[in-house]
């Protein structure tokens, strides 16, 4: 949960320092007196942060690995390796777009980790009322929720929703 949290308020952290930042520092002002558009640069500030999220999950992936292999005295379920990656990039997504979005909606952030380290630890706290009260409702308002390691480490059969 360590890694999944630190991961989470780094995407969140990047996603809302992408525009805020230049919006503070008043480059933002440069940028559109060039001949590209608004959604040129919003596309590029986005596509740089799904780069530096997509990087730190291949690293994380690569070092877990070898930590995993070095270590393992006993042969270890890879498709629950890479599940529980998996999970560690999704959720990074989900706070990377809303780091996008409060940057788009708060317009002059002074500073971002502090609100980066509140609303991570809000979802994780509220992550952890859901696991104590196990009430089903609160599940679906942090994404922790969505991808739980336990339940993925648990061996069950899948079912399919077919409505």
């Amino acid at each position: 949960m360590f890694i999944l949290l630190v991961s989470s308020v780094y995407a969140l952290k990047s996603g809302m320092s992408a525009l805020s930042e230049e919006i503070r520092v008043k480059t933002a002002d440069f940028l559109l007196s060039k001949p590209v558009s608004r959604n040129a640069i919003v596309t590029a500030k986005g596509l740089s942060v799904l780069t530096l999220l997509g990087l730190q999950t291949v690293l994380y992936f690569f070092g877990a690995l070898i930590i995993v292999q070095v270590i393992a005295a006993q042969p270890f379920n890879k498709s629950v390796f890479v599940l529980i990656n998996l999970s560690l990039f999704l959720v990074g997504l989900f706070f990377a777009g809303l780091g996008l979005f409060l940057s788009v909606v708060i317009r002059k952030i002074k500073n971002v980790l502090p609100l980066a380290l509140g609303i991570v630890f809000g979802f994780a706290v509220l992550q952890m009322l859901n696991q104590s009260l196990t009430d089903p409702v609160l599940a679906y308002f942090t994404p922790f929720a969505y991808f739980d390691i336990a339940r993925i480490i648990t061996p069950r059969p899948m079912k399919l929703l077919m409505y």
